[in-house]
């Protein structure tokens, strides 16, 4: 793992202080530009679905550095360093949508196995066409030439 950058420990350490000062307050990416500033640019188009991408990226780095044991959570584009039940609940959270995740890939492989839909070879090696194995219901469109 590499090392959390100068901007990445600023940001950890602005956290952490307003932590110190009050654990239930949210800081927003706004507050934390001003206080960074020449650290992170907004992006404040009406086109962009995030004012700051880059402070996402090091709330993900820190999260994952072994240096720095606690966790940043996001919420609404505000940050805060997470209480113990906070950071259960943020890792369950994440749980559950892995599971979901998980839920939607095997049944999209399980469509592609249905009757051997996606295979091209047999198990001997030899190309597939339609004569061989059962009668099946074709998944994937194809253009004619």
């Amino acid at each position: 793992m590499s090392e959390l950058t100068s901007r990445q420990w600023r940001f950890y350490n602005y956290l952490k202080e307003q932590a110190i000062l009050n654990q239930n307050r949210w800081v927003g990416k706004e507050e934390i530009h001003f206080a960074l500033l020449g650290d992170y640019e907004l992006n404040t188009s009406s086109k962009s679905h995030d004012i700051c991408s880059t402070m996402n990226n090091d709330m993900m780095a820190i999260n994952q550095s072994e240096v720095i044991e606690k966790l940043i959570i996001l919420k609404n584009n505000e940050f805060k360093i997470a209480t113990e039940q906070e950071a259960r609940e943020y890792i369950e959270k994440h749980k559950k949508q892995i599971e979901n995740h998980a839920k939607r890939i095997n049944k999209l492989v399980y469509k592609l196995r249905k009757n051997g839909q996606y295979k091209l070879l047999s198990n001997d090696n030899v190309p597939m066409d339609q004569s061989q194995g059962r009668e099946y219901v074709e998944a994937f469109i194809e253009r004619d030439n």
